[in-house]
């Protein structure tokens, strides 16, 4: 009986130790992860809680957007694909008399623009955007995006926010911004007009890295397949789609707000490496979309697609659509000034003499 309960008390005593062990493990994974919670809070690699007082942040356009579109303080906002990348807000400022956030979005579909410009209504009533029409992307379907959008940040709903503070991204994207604090990079004062910028400062706007990009093109068009004229309708198709719901539904739903749409001048090299596949289509659906979105009052259309100075000098360019920094404040200055405004009397015309410099373009001037 003594040695029953010599066991029975070891038992228990062991039962004790065991819960112990939980217990404090326990509560030592939640200070850890409360720790780590407020790192991440203070940190905030994404400036998803706030801007960030100098340029020592991880920029991810998925998760910094949603910063921008809640932090910022705005009115208006230049939207569009890479296509704006470049463009400075101040430019608007000065000639517009705007004060704009740039969201930009690389490779942007019609679903992530009409995603940027209702969020930034949601925000800041925004009434106002100079809005990049890429037909580049418009051959989609409806509810592609570019890039998955963490949709957690994109929301109302502050307890999904937990994944933001808890996720592997974030602790490598912290663990990134704390280590260029410790060693002083970066840390000039944040200047939110200079976003997306980063990727450009090593990049040449030449010619000779443009057709670079042209001959790759080239090479990588070896391996599409020539579509047939069934296939184009059905591309042509989609992209009508596009239009309609998720671009013509933004100015039918928002009359007070004014939306300056422009077509950005892409080089006439990638006019030339698409003239196979998706050119005749996209001159199309140009000609069609202007013809429908002239029929908004609250919306003015500039076209900078058939500029010979500016399209077919190709140190303009660092690739065969990406133009410099310069290129973007004269479209700014330009809409600012009404000019190269596409009217119900002069757009047919205007595609019509894109249609013909592409024709009659020779890439044979350039030994391709």
């Amino acid at each position: 009986t003594l040695d029953t309960t010599y066991v029975q008390v070891k038992a228990k005593e062991r039962e004790n130790t065991a819960k112990k062990w939980i217990i404090k493990t326990f509560i030592s994974l939640i200070s850890m992860m409360l720790i780590i919670g407020i790192i991440i809070y203070k940190v905030d690699p994404f400036m998803y809680y706030r801007l960030p007082e100098t340029n020592n942040y991880k920029f991810d356009q998925q998760y910094c957007n949603a910063g921008i579109l809640k932090n910022a303080d705005y009115d208006s906002a230049i939207v569009g694909s890479s296509m704006v990348h470049l463009f400075d807000p101040q430019v608007a400022r000065d000639t517009m008399g705007i004060n704009p956030a740039k969201l930009s979005w690389g490779g942007a579909r019609p679903n992530d623009l009409n995603y940027l410009v209702n969020e930034a209504i949601k925000y800041r009533d925004a009434k106002t955007f100079l809005f990049a029409f890429d037909l580049l992307f418009f051959d989609s379907n409806t509810t592609d995006t570019s890039f998955e959008r963490p949709e957690y940040l994109h929301d109302d709903n502050k307890l999904n926010d937990i994944k933001y503070l808890f996720n592997t991204k974030t602790y490598t994207s912290t663990a990134y911004v704390m280590a260029k604090k410790i060693l002083g990079i970066q840390q000039e004062p944040f200047d939110i007009d200079a976003i997306h910028t980063a990727g450009y400062t090593t990049e040449r706007f030449e010619k000779e890295s443009a057709l670079n990009y042209y001959d790759m093109k080239i090479e990588s068009n070896k391996e599409r397949k020539i579509p047939t004229q069934e296939e184009k309708e059905i591309s042509l198709k989609r992209m009508k789609e596009n239009l309609h719901v998720k671009i013509l539904s933004l100015f039918e739903e928002n009359p007070q707000r004014d939306f300056y749409v422009f077509f950005p001048p892409i080089s006439i090299l990638l006019w030339e490496a698409e003239k196979e596949y998706s050119t005749d289509i996209m001159l199309e659906f140009k000609e069609y979309a202007i013809k429908e979105m002239l029929n908004y009052d609250n919306v003015k259309l500039y076209d900078f697609q058939n500029l010979d100075d500016i399209v077919l000098n190709l140190d303009n360019y660092k690739d065969t659509i990406h133009y410099s920094s310069e290129i973007c404040d004269e479209i700014i200055r330009n809409i600012s000034e009404d000019k190269n405004l596409i009217t119900k009397e002069n757009y047919k015309e205007k595609v019509q003499y894109l249609r013909n410099m592409i024709n009659q373009f020779d890439i044979s001037q350039y030994d391709r």
